[in-house]
């Protein structure tokens, strides 16, 4: 990182916000680039490019995240944005509204089963593992919870989502 960056945030970091990740002017960037890659002409363009080069990029993000901060991440959410655009999905409108249901739960849950791991092994920080981990958690409770909603006494569930 060019010297005057890392200024502007050792000032940044002493001064407003001890953790930049989670602060108005990181939120400024993501949404300047959900703005950016929903633009008509962009999406057209993004439509051209193979779906592999989305993913592979994808997979070295994961490869080189701890030597290459916040550029890795806007890389790997444009290369997400290419491979939604260019994916051919079939049309099946069971599986859409059991991936609408997942979605409410993960959002919901994430956090907090996002937490458990890092307080069961205090070593274990955010990452590619705990990514892991945490969607295959969210994945098995939102199973859970849509399956037991059709149980005595637990109908109440179905409110989840």
């Amino acid at each position: 990182m060019p010297i005057s960056i890392q200024k502007g945030l050792h000032w940044f970091i002493d001064n407003i916000n001890p953790n930049p990740g989670l602060s108005f002017l990181e939120g400024l960037l993501w949404i300047s680039i959900g703005y950016i890659l929903s633009n008509g002409k962009v999406v057209d363009t993004i439509k051209r490019i193979p779906n592999k080069i989305a993913w592979l990029s994808v997979l070295a993000y994961f490869l080189l995240e701890g030597y290459i901060p916040y550029v890795g991440q806007i890389l790997v959410v444009i290369m997400l944005f290419i491979s939604a655009y260019t994916w051919n999905l079939p049309s099946n409108d069971i599986l859409y509204k059991r991936l609408r249901v997942y979605s409410i739960i993960f959002y919901c849950v994430h956090d907090s089963f996002k937490k458990i791991p890092k307080y069961l092994f205090s070593s274990m920080h955010n990452g590619p593992l705990l990514y892991v981990i945490t969607l295959i958690v969210c994945w098995l409770s939102s199973e859970i919870i849509i399956r037991m909603k059709d149980v005595r006494g637990f109908q109440w569930l179905r409110y989840a989502y």
